[in-house]
């Protein structure tokens, strides 16, 4: 039999006809969180009430057991028939709490009396957590609240790693140094026992395991609850990186040594920038420096001094062989004993040892005039300029050498050379020209090696015989004397010219005092006359008749150039065809060689010179073609040629250390000044001549031109 009912829904379903409080999560559902012991960050629950009825509710909520670990916020609240319902949440706060498992109940009131619900609540709070780790490896984390208390630093937050040790095993632990550091290393977490090593550095260098183990690795802060991001990184010991930058230099340590090149010591030093991965290392440079024509086997130098990681690190090798081409290697130690790889320096060779030496004595010496006609030992000699001579060696192989000689008068001891010859290569016969020595005296010598360097030999004394004796005796003719009282005169009727003053003819008239030690010696005044700008060459132009001794002579000099000033000097020659020394004239103080000493002049002098012949861009050290021309103008721009001054020529700027060769001063020819066979010995851009006169004083200036390489 089936029965069949009928009813309306509206019957079936009843209306709360007021509040009504509905709570989520509810029992059973229970809340569960979890917190790191000694963490500082509150964990949060979100719940929603709402109110299932009509009207408005008001509610509470309160822990039934009071802990302070938890709490509600907000702990009240009102809830209205429609929209969003409140989300109070349950915070939950580790601080203070041990490792387990906390439970409360949270009870939420409805004050309209429509009943009071409860949620169960857990919270777990569980030790460090642990990340394993081997070493050579590296993990990057963010230290901070949310992370365990440090189980040896209260107050403190820590990550906590573990790997593997093995017993004698060298560890290193690397931080990066801007993060608060501080590492503890132990095989227990216990606070209460001793670690096996901790530091507030960013780095743990070289730690030995004890004992096979699994190890901790405690990374917390220096500060108390400071957090930030690091990157742990645990190593075995790691060799040095190969050196760079690497340098040899002289004992100076300033000078280096280009490689392949020859030092003059019998040592060098080696320079290289050391670095290793392991920061806190110090280093020390190692060595091997051997003959080309040795292999490398290993260090056979002293290690260098200790220096700081990234520094500059020198080692000196001594006692290296002459005469000998080296190479060499080096690589970095550290201060654990361990080396780095080895890098040449690659220059094969890298450097070459010659150091000099001393020369050797010289021998076979020998004594001559100055015509090579041989002065025996204690002999007299007629010339006052003796040839000193000897053979001068060196173990150098190409040395330059030369001779020293001193040579002082019997009786006076010796102290310094006098005289030197030109230097030979490789050595040999060399001789050393002495003179004009002083008349009738009696002499004695030594002599000695030289080399390039500076460097003597002993001395060697000449002849065999005491320093007492004579080894050869000055007995020379007699020379004139110098000649004195010397004049200028006007050549028509004698009038002294002034210094400085101009000459009425194209002659003028020198007159001297002549003398001789020797009386009876007849002698010739010598006269050398130049135009002002231009040196005297030591070769008289014009001579006088041959007088006697204490007597005046007179040359007459000419014809002379118009407009043309000039310097002169004399000196005396006797019949045996012995000269006296130049005197210039005026007599002392005089006047400077650049200054007249007399003029012939007719016409007003030049106003101007100019480039008639302008320099041409060449190549460095070809001659100007065309050659070029100086022309002195007077006030209308036309040439004087009457003019036979000298003009002088110079370059400039000179930036490029470039010379002017060729004849730099020559004497104009009908005004006109020609430079046949100037040229510049180095390559230059922007270059300029300057022409000069120096009477009358005159300048003029070239177009630019440049010079090229050959």
């Amino acid at each position: 039999m089936i029965l069949v009912a009928t009813c309306r829904l509206e019957q079936l379903v009843v209306v709360p006809q007021g509040a009504l409080l509905c709570v989520t999560p509810s029992a059973p559902d229970t809340p569960r969180d979890s917190a790191a012991a000694g963490s500082a960050t509150l964990r949060s629950n979100a719940i929603t009430i709402s109110n299932c009825g009509a009207g408005t509710l008001h509610w509470t909520a309160f822990a039934r057991l009071g802990n302070p670990w938890l709490s509600i916020d907000p702990d009240s609240g009102v809830a209205g028939p429609s929209g969003a319902p409140p989300l109070p949440h349950i915070v939950l706060n580790s601080v203070d709490l041990d490792t387990g498992v906390y439970r409360e109940t949270v009870v939420i009131n409805s004050a309209a009396g429509s009943g009071a619900i409860e949620i169960p609540v857990a919270f777990s709070i569980h030790p460090c957590r642990v990340t394993p780790i081997t070493i050579d490896d590296s993990a990057t984390a963010t230290l901070g609240s949310a992370d365990c208390g440090a189980p040896h630093r209260a107050g403190h937050f820590a990550r906590i790693y573990r790997f593997p040790g093995t017993a004698n095993d060298s560890v290193s632990f690397e931080l990066p140094a801007d993060f608060d550091t501080y590492v503890i290393v132990d095989t227990s977490l216990d606070a209460g026992r001793p670690v096996l090593a901790e530091t507030d550095a960013p780095y743990l260098y070289y730690q030995r395991l004890p004992i096979n183990a699994f190890y901790h690795v405690e990374v917390t802060s220096a500060r108390p609850a400071d957090t930030g991001a690091f990157t742990l990184r645990l190593t075995h010991p790691r060799l040095p990186n190969t050196p760079q930058d690497l340098d040899q230099r002289l004992n100076d340590s300033v000078t280096s040594v280009s490689p392949g090149a020859t030092v003059a010591q019998s040592s060098i030093l080696l320079r290289a920038v050391l670095e290793d991965p392991d920061f806190a290392d110090s280093l020390h440079l190692e060595a091997e420096v051997r003959p080309l024509s040795v292999g490398f086997s290993g260090p056979n130098i002293p290690n260098g001094p200790p220096v700081r990681n990234g520094d500059i690190a020198w080692v000196s090798a001594t006692g290296l062989s002459d005469e000998t081409p080296y190479h060499w290697r080096v690589r970095a130690g550290d201060n654990t004993g361990r080396s780095g790889p080895w890098v040449t320096f690659g220059g094969n060779p890298d450097f070459v040892v010659n150091v000099p030496h001393a020369p050797n004595s010289p021998i076979a010496l020998g004594q001559a005039k100055g015509d090579g006609t041989g002065i025996l030992t204690g002999a007299t000699t007629d010339t006052d300029v003796v040839i000193l001579s000897g053979i001068v060696s060196d173990q150098d192989p190409g040395e330059p050498l030369r001779l020293d000689v001193e040579v002082r008068p019997v009786g006076t001891p010796f102290s310094a050379p006098t005289h030197s010859s030109n230097s030979v290569p490789d050595g040999g016969l060399v001789q050393a020209v002495v003179g004009p020595l002083p008349n009738t005296t009696s002499y004695h010598w030594r002599a000695r090696a030289r080399d390039q360097a500076g460097d003597s030999s002993a001395w060697v004394s000449y002849g065999g015989n005491a320093e007492t004796a004579t080894d050869f005796r000055v007995a020379v003719p007699t020379v004139p004397n110098v000649p004195a009282a010397l004049a200028q005169r006007q050549s028509g009727d004698g009038t002294p010219i002034p210094i400085g003053g101009a000459a009425a003819t194209n002659t003028v008239l020198i007159t001297a005092t002549m003398s001789d030690p020797d009386p009876s010696r007849l002698l010739q005044l010598e006269v050398e006359v130049a135009p002002v700008g231009i040196e005297f060459s030591g070769q008289p132009g014009h001579s006088s008749q041959f007088v006697a001794s204490n007597t005046t002579a007179s040359a007459t000099i000419g014809p002379l150039s118009v407009n043309t000033s000039y310097h002169w000097q004399t000196r005396a020659r006797n019949n045996a065809g012995r000269t006296s020394a130049w005197r210039s004239f005026p007599e002392p103080p005089g006047n400077a060689e650049t200054e007249p000493d007399f003029s012939y002049k007719l016409l007003p002098p030049p106003v101007a010179i100019t480039f008639t012949v302008q320099p041409t861009s060449t190549r460095a050290g070809a001659v100007f073609v065309p050659p070029v021309e100086i022309a002195a103008l007077d006030s209308s721009g036309q040439v004087r040629t009457d003019f036979t001054g000298a003009v002088a020529m110079t370059i400039e700027p000179n930036f490029y250390g470039a010379k002017l060769q060729g004849t730099t001063t020559v004497l104009a020819v009908a005004g006109v000044a020609t430079f046949s066979d100037l040229s510049v010995n180095r390559p230059g851009f922007g270059l300029r001549l300057r022409a000069t006169t120096f009477q009358p004083a005159l300048t003029a200036i070239s177009s630019l031109f440049s010079i090229t390489r050959r």
